[in-house]
């Protein structure tokens, strides 16, 4: 594996080379060099080692993410892409008889990569999952979700483990640096707002402000599915199309249905 501590500040390189040999506790050998660009190389001797590491990331040092990628040794360290972190996140405020494995699927895929869901966890009640998010997206503590186009609560986000992240605008790339971004909206009225659909890897979201134009939409007989004089983006499978004209409720009404509160 290749890693990198995402910091600006220095930091002493063998305390930080240490710190896995004592968090990863591995089954087996375990060598951790510097490498270019302040990256790190990891070798793990026993396989089964790598699954338990993913399994418990985010990792971090000093209060600050520690970036992580496979490598197949054969390409440069440098060049290995250090794009995603994996975090596990509760999610909270799902009304109960929406706490489907099927909402829970779809709501994680708003988030980043859906992983799994923790079917032990979810038996006890609390419902857990595992995302990689990009590190060019923010990490939001709560959303706004609409289900069956009448439904709507407030998911919050609870982190197992969070590190570096900016108060500001959410990123955890920057430590050690002032933030230039535009501030993440963290209010209950400011929180992204976002219809489920259909298929667990599709939600649509509609900008803010949704919310009150659908709202009069219903009470003037209209379809609260099509959202005038807003723009929209569609999510589906990790790629987003911007709409700059209303979306027609021949697009998201098919994406909703009752299948949503199935278990």
């Amino acid at each position: 594996m290749v890693g990198k501590l995402l910091t600006a500040q220095d930091f002493k390189i063998q305390s930080f080379l240490g710190m896995f040999r004592n968090a990863w506790r591995t089954n087996g050998s375990l060598q951790v060099e510097e490498a270019e660009r302040q990256r790190i190389l990891v070798t793990l001797s026993n396989p089964s080692n790598r699954v338990r590491i993913w399994k418990g990331a985010p990792w971090g040092y000093n209060h600050t993410l520690v970036a992580l990628a496979c490598y197949d040794g054969v390409i440069h360290v440098e060049k290995v892409p250090l794009t995603m972190a994996s975090y596990w996140i509760t999610l909270q405020g799902i009304p109960l008889a929406f706490r489907s494995e099927r909402v829970m699927t779809m709501i994680g895929y708003t988030l980043g990569e859906f992983q799994e869901i923790d079917k032990v966890g979810k038996k006890a009640g609390k419902l857990r999952i595992p995302v990689e998010i990009p590190l060019t997206k923010p990490l939001p503590f709560k959303r706004w979700y609409w289900v069956e186009d009448k439904v709507e609560f407030l998911c919050k986000f609870k982190y197992d483990k969070l590190f570096g992240r900016c108060s500001i605008c959410g990123l955890v790339t920057h430590v050690g640096l002032p933030c230039s971004r535009p501030s993440l909206e963290e209010d209950e009225d400011g929180a992204e707002r976002i219809i489920l659909g259909a298929q667990h890897a599709t939600a649509v979201s509609v900008m803010a402000g949704d919310l009150r134009l659908q709202s009069e939409a219903s009470s003037s007989g209209k379809s609260a599915a099509c959202v005038s004089g807003l723009p929209a983006r569609v999510l589906t499978h990790g790629q987003t199309l911007v709409f700059k004209t209303p979306l027609p409720s021949t697009i998201l009404e098919p994406a909703l249905g009752s299948f949503l509160n199935k278990p």
